[in-house]
């Protein structure tokens, strides 16, 4: 019973699944080494935990410190990405009881841009750049 629970941390179940990502599901090796570098993140923040003590606090958690050092959403995103691909590895092919993943929501991208418009001096340089590489160009 205890090798069973030891088994079940973070730390020793991640060169399996390094290892599954990057030869069963054909993960660029890039891919892989970025998995690793977000999933690291999070053992800072919580520590080695067992991967059925993982919440979906864990995972709000984690967006509003990541937020908080001005970390940018893509960011934030892959470090929760990276840890539900894990997860979906200790549940489908470990076998694990874990949280809902259907729960646990990556920041959504930011539904306006700001767009910065020209000024009219703006637009008057344009057009006259472009017509200078037009008188070139014949």
């Amino acid at each position: 019973m205890y090798m069973r629970i030891m088994s079940e941390k973070i730390s020793n179940l991640e060169a399996g699944y390094y290892e599954w990502a990057r030869y069963d599901k054909g993960r660029a090796i890039s891919t892989v080494k970025k998995h690793r570098d977000c999933i690291q993140v999070f053992k800072k923040m919580f520590g080695d935990l067992l991967v059925r003590q993982i919440e979906v606090e864990h995972f709000d958690k984690i967006k509003d410190i990541l937020f908080e050092r001005k970390l940018s959403r893509s960011r934030v995103a892959s470090v929760i990405f990276s840890m539900k691909a894990f997860l979906y590895y200790c549940r489908d092919i470990k076998g694990y009881n874990i949280l809902d993943l259907k729960k646990v929501k990556a920041p959504s991208q930011e539904k306006y841009r700001i767009v910065k418009t020209l000024s009219k001096e703006e637009i008057h340089r344009v057009i006259e750049d472009i017509k200078l590489m037009n008188h070139w160009l014949f």
